[in-house]
């Protein structure tokens, strides 16, 4: 079962605003499933955030490793061709987002 992610994402150096993320680096603080449970991160590990221009980077232990395109749209965070979050809130310390799933499965017995 696809778990329902939360992301709570501390803003780090520059102000954002919902649909304006280019120039802003932001830290994952937290995680929670679908039924509010939070998923383990690693608190030796810095899983942070950074969109400029059209791409998302990604770094874990201060190296960006990790490139995708990202769109805005609507409060709709469009990650690559496949990964969708919409903005649950907003401010200039906090970014809350949900996941989007792709697939919506339904199993019958």
């Amino acid at each position: 079962m696809k778990l329902l992610t939360t992301l709570i994402l501390l803003l780090a150096f520059t102000k954002a605003h919902s649909q304006n993320l280019d120039n802003t680096e932001w830290v994952q603080i937290k995680a929670l499933d679908k039924n509010g449970n939070e998923i383990n991160v690693s608190r030796n590990e810095s899983l942070k955030f950074y969109f400029k221009g059209d791409s998302l980077f990604r770094s874990t232990n201060e190296q960006y490793s990790y490139r995708a395109s990202y769109e805005l749209n609507n409060n709709i965070l469009s990650v690559g061709n496949s990964t969708k979050f919409k903005i649950d809130s907003s401010n200039d310390e906090i970014l809350v987002i949900s996941d989007i799933p792709t697939h919506i499965l339904q199993i019958t017995k």
